[in-house]
């Protein structure tokens, strides 16, 4: 009578153990096979997608010289004098 008992609970380990195994190859394959296929095929995907498109660096350079005289022009004395209305004093 106890045989069957002990048999039963041996065939459940057994069962559990096979099905923890399945799970863990699955999850195994899928991060180490699975994920990076499909991310290189997106990748190559992307760069097909990409606009190729050529700079023109002198005209970049005219732009950005152009915002850095912008940026240094000084106001102008007499503004410097006008009282604010917005203080109190």
């Amino acid at each position: 009578m106890r045989k069957p008992l002990l048999f039963k609970i041996i065939s459940l380990i057994i069962i559990i153990i096979i099905s923890l195994f399945l799970c863990w190859l699955f999850l195994f394959l899928y991060k180490n096979f699975y994920q990076p296929f499909t991310q290189t095929q997106q990748i190559n995907v992307l760069q097909t997608e990409i606009i190729k498109e050529t700079i023109d660096i002198p005209l970049f350079n005219k732009i950005i010289q152009q915002l850095q005289i912008k940026k240094t022009i000084n106001f102008p004395e007499k503004l410097k004098q006008i009282k604010n209305p917005f203080s109190f004093n």
